[in-house]
């Protein structure tokens, strides 16, 4: 009885261990949209209209923090780079904070698709 107690015991102990020392996996979602305002250090964005992320705002602010920029061939570029009324690819973790307009604060990518 306590050799079958220990050996579940170190089963569990194996299992946490090796589920607590894996690293998360990161969520991406890709969606594209139109560029309403340049900030600099943020846009407003509207979410295109076969995309998900309409469903949350029709107004989007995205934080540039950390974010890569880059044109269309994949070349770095600044957050001024990118024009109004410009269509983008935004790659972020897939969370929206739902004001108004919504907010999106981890953004891992911004694409420069068409000016």
């Amino acid at each position: 009885m306590k050799k079958s107690f220990f050996a579940l015991l170190s089963v569990m102990i194996i299992l946490c261990s090796s589920a607590c020392s894996q690293n998360e996996q990161i969520n991406k979602v890709t969606f594209t949209a139109t560029v309403l305002e340049n900030n600099t250090d943020s846009l407003l964005i509207e979410p295109s209209k076969d995309s998900n992320e309409i469903n949350s705002s029709d107004k989007i602010v995205v934080s540039l923090d950390g974010c890569q920029i880059v044109d269309s061939e994949g070349k770095d570029i600044s957050a001024a780079d990118i024009p109004v009324k410009s269509i983008i690819e935004i790659t972020y973790d897939g969370i929206i904070l739902e004001s108004y307009p919504a907010q999106m604060h981890n953004c891992y990518k911004v694409k420069l698709i068409d000016r």
